[in-house]
């Protein structure tokens, strides 16, 4: 006999969604194919709408008996993009805090393009494959501030790249403009400025896997970064002025993060 990968559902059973996103809340959908007992074949539709900072939602659909036969997670919105929303349906025996989940049908990215399915699989996770690419514009701090930026909650990031002004006061002092990740207690690493800056420059520091450069050019000096940088929530991009005096000013740093869901 082949194998269909039709999977038996008693009375009781549900699909139980759990989701995490960080985009808008744009509705999931689950769609199925359910064989009925009397062998008709019936298509299913269920909306879920995951929540928008990262936490996650779940909820519980109510599943007659019969045999499933299929069933894809997928998102009409062009909106969402990969690395945005994440989402496990699983099999259970009844729903809420007593619900036995039985099996993982699906466990993956959702997003225009990309809709993950059962029997077809694979079961991925959170950290499989590319993220969602972010252009991010930092908190601009006072004068006499480092700027500081932190992963949130829910995220891992890959810093791709940073940039960001410094203007240094008319005291007379040459300072050392640095880089510093944390983890938000320890410092895990520190990139060194190409040059000094002194008083009275707008300089620009640009932050990248590029190599060692002896010297800046003009106003514009770099920062290295170490390949592939994951950061982990709660670790912090932030900076440090060796020599700073009274007026030094940041801007807002602009970054560019690859983000994946930490479910």
């Amino acid at each position: 006999m082949v194998n269909t990968g039709e999977l038996y559902v008693s009375a009781g059973d549900t699909l139980r969604i759990t989701s995490w996103s960080s985009q808008a809340t744009y509705p999931v959908y689950l769609v199925g194919r359910i064989r009925g007992l009397g062998g008709n074949i019936a298509p299913q539709q269920w909306a879920h709408t995951p929540l928008n900072d990262r936490s996650a939602r779940t909820e519980y659909f109510a599943l007659a008996e019969g045999g499933l036969l299929s069933l894809a997670v997928h998102v009409d919105s062009a909106a969402v993009l990969r690395g945005q929303t994440f989402a496990v349906v699983e099999l259970c025996r009844g729903r809420g805090t007593p619900a036995i989940p039985l099996h993982v049908l699906i466990a993956g990215y959702v997003c225009r393009g990309e809709s993950p399915g059962w029997p077809e699989g694979p079961l991925r996770g959170p950290g499989d494959g590319p993220g969602y690419v972010r252009r991010i514009t930092g908190t601009d701090p006072a004068p006499d501030a480092e700027f500081s930026e932190s992963v949130p909650t829910g995220a891992v990031w890959r810093l791709r790249s940073l940039r960001v002004q410094c203007v240094t006061s008319a005291l007379v002092n040459n300072r050392a403009c640095f880089m510093v990740l944390t983890d938000g207690a320890t410092t895990l690493w520190r990139s060194i400025p190409t040059s000094y800056q002194a008083a009275s420059l707008t300089n620009r520091y640009n932050a990248g896997v590029i190599g060692h450069r002896a010297t800046g050019v003009g106003n514009e000096l770099e920062w290295n970064l170490p390949a592939d940088l994951m950061l982990q929530a709660g670790w912090t991009i932030t900076s440090y002025i060796w020599g700073k005096m009274t007026g030094d000013d940041w801007g807002a740093p602009e970054l560019v993060v690859e983000e994946w869901l930490q479910p």
